[in-house]
């Protein structure tokens, strides 16, 4: 089965952040890129009141896509695919991406309490939560092309084989240094967990030829996304790995502040990388 990543572009400010790193990345994954568009036409009885032209919106962004898939090949990816979702944007992008087996996402946001009243801005909470895949989120455009540092946050509550092992992936494409960060609480039992967690995720990138590594045990003193975004300023990483929703995280207080990783690419000027578990 041939890699497969999505990109969703408003053909505006998102887009044009995350083009550059969409164009790198299928090409150091040998990935197939997918420029996808949603459009949201009118349902139901609505349908026979509006003005909507389908046909003229559709021939519309056919062109467009055209016009960025040229731009994208231009940029280094060698095989590029439009595609038109339907729907809300981020339900046509989790569904886009399912139906495509995308390998990853990538897409730019705004960041901040603006996050949720842009046209993408206001999905990436959903995809993060709902993709099957690991979602990339870039919200500044890149000062350099690639990732040199990447910082790799890691839990306790469950396993985390996929983070480990995609962080370990990308360090490998751009032969990055990788950084392992456990945030140390007052309990001690969680402690001597997320040691062991980190010494073992650190022994696997070591196994598997990342010599550069290094790992962090760092005090819990503020909001985990604050100690994460300052750790990432401190050994100035240029991409930051999370799991999507913890265990903990789930019922009202997710619903009310969001999962770490919400948060982290909501607060973080770096490329975010959040990696869905499974079981």
């Amino acid at each position: 089965m041939s890699n497969k990543i999505l990109f969703p572009t408003e053909f505006g400010e998102l887009g044009a952040k995350a083009r550059l790193t969409a164009a790198l990345m299928a090409q150091k994954l040998n990935a197939e890129l997918v420029i996808m568009h949603a459009i949201h036409p009118p349902k139901g009885i609505n349908r026979f009141f509006s003005s909507y032209d389908e046909t003229a919106v559709r021939d519309q962004v056919e062109r467009q896509l055209y016009a960025y898939a040229e731009q994208m090949r231009a940029d280094g990816a060698a095989t590029v695919s439009t595609l038109i979702g339907e729907g809300a944007p981020e339900h046509a992008i989790v569904d886009s991406a399912r139906d495509i087996e995308a390998t990853m996402i990538i897409f730019g946001t705004i960041g901040g309490e603006g996050l949720r009243g842009s046209l993408l801005g206001s999905a990436v909470n959903y995809v993060i939560r709902h993709a099957h895949c690991p979602v990339l989120t870039v919200r500044n455009p890149p000062g350099y092309l690639g990732f040199r540092r990447i910082m790799v946050q890691l839990e306790t509550l469950r396993e985390t084989p996929e983070q480990v092992v995609w962080s370990v992936q990308v360090a490998k494409l751009f032969d990055a240094e990788l950084h392992f960060l456990g945030l140390m609480t007052g309990d001690n039992e969680h402690n001597v967990q997320l040691d062991n967690r980190v010494r073992n995720a650190l022994k696997y990138a070591r196994e598997h030829g990342i010599e550069r590594s290094d790992m962090h045990l760092e005090p819990l003193d503020h909001a985990t996304e604050y100690e994460i975004e300052e750790y990432a300023d401190h050994i100035r990483a240029d991409l930051i790995c999370v799991l999507t929703q913890s265990d903990d995280e789930k019922g009202v207080r997710s619903l009310l502040r969001g999962s770490v990783a919400d948060r982290v690419v909501n607060l973080s000027q770096h490329p975010v990388l959040s990696v869905t578990p499974h079981y």
